[in-house]
């Protein structure tokens, strides 16, 4: 198995949360599957939405994965709740003048 295999292997098996410095991708921080030639979906979305746009869209995610957890995916849901969270504080830190 060539090494980018092995990597996105072990991608697709985590569920733990990477420290913050890796790229490594991850199912709650970095899912394999929404990176397309480079371009993470995350950053797409901020783009085409705008600070406060994206900052309801955040807001709708963590609602999501809050109100799913107990019934789909225990902890890897509240994972992703925290992260679309830390997303929608950082943007509203960064576009708070």
């Amino acid at each position: 198995m060539n090494p980018q295999a092995i990597e996105e292997k072990e991608a697709l098996e985590s569920y733990m949360i990477p420290d913050k410095e890796t790229s490594r991708f991850n199912r709650v921080n970095k899912p394999l599957h929404y990176n397309v030639s480079g371009i993470e979906c995350i950053e797409a979305i901020r783009a085409t939405l705008g600070p406060k746009g994206f900052q309801a869209y955040c807001k709708g995610n963590v609602m999501k994965y809050l109100w799913r957890y107990e019934y789909k995916n225990g902890i890897e849901d509240l994972r992703k709740a925290e992260v679309y969270l830390s997303w929608m504080i950082k943007s509203i830190e960064d576009n708070t003048t």
